[in-house]
């Protein structure tokens, strides 16, 4: 079992004291219901009061791991009268659970917790990446061209078409295009189709690039070549 927390602080004291919310866990549950508990600071420094922080860690999510439906619910539970009084409360919206084997048919849609539903899903978006009940990487990378694909059509026209010089189209997809895509990917378990589609998604960006149509014969050596991409 999986699941994904929305927190939503309340003032900057409550950014700040958040380092004590990284460590909570530690202390509050019991190890067998510790999964994750991660986040990203957006503030190099502060000071407060007699204290100065550095390299906090904060998050406006939190993804939790369990082996049991049963465990996430009193985590949910405990979570949320912990936040309140660190001054952060619990986006119910935002919070979802899956499971890592799929939905099964008993499984319910939605779980009671302190009186709100929680969404139980087959996915979620976590900082970036999808995170599938199937534990593979295929739907992320599925999403992922098709956020690189659209994002190659709306520079159509202005990038592509253009009389830019190749050379500078290739730095524009290099430094502009191809992290969109490639964002997480050092976390993928890649099959040899997911391959395929990431060889065949950048063709496509590259033929995009060089303006060759979809009718034309064109070795996919050849595009290389033209474009000394590896």
């Amino acid at each position: 079992m999986f699941g994904q927390v929305g927190l939503t602080a309340r003032g900057l004291k409550s950014r700040l004291v958040f380092a004590r919310a990284v460590c909570w866990p530690r202390t509050h549950l019991p190890q067998a219901w510790i999964g994750c508990w991660t986040g990203l600071l957006n503030l190099a420094r502060l000071a407060f009061g007699q204290s100065s922080f550095t390299d906090l860690d904060f998050a406006d999510d939190v993804c939790l791991l369990a082996e049991l439906l049963e465990f996430l619910v009193p985590i949910l539970e405990t979570i949320a009268s912990e936040a309140a009084s660190l001054r952060f409360e619990v986006n119910w919206q935002k919070t979802n659970l899956g499971t890592s084997f799929g939905l099964q048919g008993d499984m319910p849609l939605t779980i009671k917790v302190q009186g709100q539903d929680v969404m139980v899903v087959e996915e979620f978006v976590y900082l970036g990446f999808l995170i599938h009940s199937s534990t593979g990487s295929t739907y992320d990378i599925s999403r992922r061209s098709a956020i690189t694909r659209a994002a190659m059509q709306s520079l159509e026209n202005q990038i592509w078409r253009s009389l830019l010089a190749i050379s500078t189209k290739l730095k524009l997809y290099n430094v502009c295009i191809l992290p969109i895509f490639l964002h997480g990917s050092d976390c993928w378990a890649i099959s040899k189709t997911d391959a395929c589609k990431i060889d065949a998604l950048d063709q496509w960006c590259l033929r995009m690039l060089l303006g060759i149509k979809w009718y034309q014969f064109v070795w996919n050596d050849d595009v290389q070549r033209l474009t000394k991409q590896p």
